[in-house]
């Protein structure tokens, strides 16, 4: 499970790459926060997961507390996105959906992170 874990993070760093690259595609001349955020944030969550991979324990809680901080600013910023395209800025659509992509995926990440570090430490 411990390596599943590790997976789960290097893909989810993979995944913030990915949707970085996305967002800078989309807008190239005023998305440059989007490349650079997504190459940072995925590149860190990558390398917690290498580390849970190598079996080392705190690299799975820093993963798990990436990844709360990150979905704490995915929502900050969704819902200021959303709330834009809502006040009639269509150029939001794109980073409004990208956002919340990586609002759920941080969501979905955090319990399965959590529930592998608790078993860990009964073991």
């Amino acid at each position: 499970m411990y390596e599943k874990a590790g997976r789960y993070l290097m893909s989810y760093g993979g995944f913030l790459f990915v949707v970085g690259l996305i967002g800078y595609a989309s807008n190239p001349q005023e998305a440059k926060t989007a490349l650079i955020s997504g190459t940072v944030c995925g590149g860190v969550s990558a390398f917690w997961g290498l580390l849970v991979l190598k079996k080392i324990d705190w690299g799975l809680w820093a993963g798990v507390g990436t990844t709360l901080l990150l979905a704490c600013v995915f929502t900050w910023r969704s819902v200021v996105s959303w709330m834009d395209l809502a006040g009639g800025d269509r150029d939001k659509l794109v980073p409004a959906i990208l956002i919340s992509l990586m609002l759920a995926a941080s969501l979905a990440l955090l319990p399965r992170l959590v529930l592998v570090g608790l078993r860990r430490r009964r073991l």
